[in-house]
């Protein structure tokens, strides 16, 4: 969708529904390994939000409990390290060059970064719970 300033595009409506064609949906419910699911709920790059929930639905229904969901509420599609600065538009090899995508996070930066930081603390502190319990 071409945005009102003309030269950003936003992907939401290019990204189909899983559920729509099955065989493109990853088996990951049948993992035996903990997971942790990173979302951003201000991504306009793809439709994560939604993502997640189909995630989480699929998992309770396959009966798998040793997994979490992590909602960031401002971040956007691109979730750098912390500290960096928020890159909430840019260049996208699949548009022509004279547009930009948006992937979220310009309308609140600070939640953004927040979200950033919240996402990497979470999977460092994700990777201590499992792989020291694992040892």
């Amino acid at each position: 969708m071409l945005r009102p300033d003309g030269k950003t595009r936003n992907f939401l409506a290019a990204c189909p529904d899983p559920l729509q064609c099955p065989s493109t949906i990853v088996p990951f419910a049948d993992c035996p390994s903990p997971l942790l699911w990173l979302t951003s709920l201000d991504d306009q790059a793809m439709n994560t939000p939604y993502y997640a929930d189909l995630a989480e639905r699929l998992l309770r229904e396959a009966g798998k409990t040793n997994f979490e969901i992590f909602r960031a509420p401002h971040a956007g599609h691109l979730c750098e390290l912390p500290y960096t600065p928020p890159l909430t538009v840019t260049r996208h090899p699949a548009i022509s060059r004279e547009y930009y995508a948006e992937y979220g996070g310009a309308e609140n930066p600070a939640g953004h970064v927040r979200g950033q930081q919240d996402m990497w603390v979470r999977t460092l502190d994700f990777f201590k719970e499992k792989l020291m319990h694992s040892s």
